[in-house]
């Protein structure tokens, strides 16, 4: 039978012997290598305002897109304000609460355009989800653009700041 052919090597010997065990080691058949996208999905989750690092576990955060994932699904989860990025697997699909487990987290740094001639409090900052850039005073956005040149312009020239 194709692919059941098995190899004597020489392997370690379990945690605690000495030397090398010489066993059978069976070789993967054909059939057992399959393109990724045709057993499992890679998923991208925009994190909703207010999840943390340690949320990304609870069953409460997967509960309405349990429909979706199967075993084995790779997701990519980024917060609101884009300051991290994580890796997940769904370890166990269900209707209701799947088992989703942290596999990796990388902080990302902050998406600010610096510039010494903004007015004090003012700065220009990219949204993480559209790739748009704002012009913001504090909190608040003043201005919203495609580019980081027309952000700086229409915040320069919005009402707040004239005279």
């Amino acid at each position: 039978m194709l692919g059941s052919k098995k190899v004597v090597e020489a392997v370690p010997a379990p945690a605690g012997g000495n030397g090398t065990d010489k066993r059978e080691v069976p070789t993967a058949p054909m059939r057992s290598l399959n393109l990724l996208e045709h057993k499992s999905v890679r998923w991208r989750l925009d994190l909703p305002a207010g999840v943390r690092r340690e949320d990304l576990e609870s069953p409460v955060l997967w509960s309405v897109v349990s429909s979706k994932l199967k075993p084995l699904d790779l997701i990519e989860a980024v917060d609101e304000q884009a300051t991290f990025w994580a890796e997940l697997i769904c370890a166990q699909g269900g209707r209701f609460a799947p088992i989703v487990k942290l596999l990796r987290v990388v902080d990302l740094p902050a998406r600010t355009a610096a510039s010494d001639d903004l007015p004090a409090g003012h700065s220009i900052v990219q949204d993480p989800r559209t790739g748009r850039w704002r012009g913001m005073r504090g909190e608040v956005v003043l201005v919203d653009e495609t580019s980081y040149e027309q952000a700086r312009f229409a915040l320069l020239a919005h009402a707040t700041l004239r005279g």
